[in-house]
């Protein structure tokens, strides 16, 4: 019996150090590699050009709470004023299409 184990690209840098850019790099190429981006969800609001469950997942303080209560969060931090996070949820989804999150 073979069990291949997820792999899970994690980039972890402060607000502004290009993670976005460097996403959009390897954006053309991220389907034959099997690699897709998990949609990390914020409490803050969305900048003129970014759109709900494409740039974030866009949610208010009380839905961060409930989301902490219910241990749906892999890891989560502030940042200024505002919350960011990555759920359970989004992980498996892209685990399940056997891609890699990053």
């Amino acid at each position: 019996i073979i069990f291949k184990m997820p792999i899970v690209f994690i980039l972890s840098w402060p607000s502004g150090a290009w993670k976005t850019t460097l996403w959009e790099a390897i954006k053309p190429e991220a389907d034959k590699l099997k690699i897709e981006k998990i949609i990390t969800t914020t409490t803050r609001s969305p900048r003129p050009w970014e759109v709900n469950w494409r740039d974030y997942r866009f949610v208010s303080i009380k839905e961060f709470e409930k989301l902490i209560e219910q241990w749906k969060m892999i890891e989560w931090a502030q940042v200024h004023w505002n919350f960011y996070w990555s759920t359970y949820d989004e992980l498996e989804r892209i685990l399940n299409k056997w891609y890699i999150p990053l």
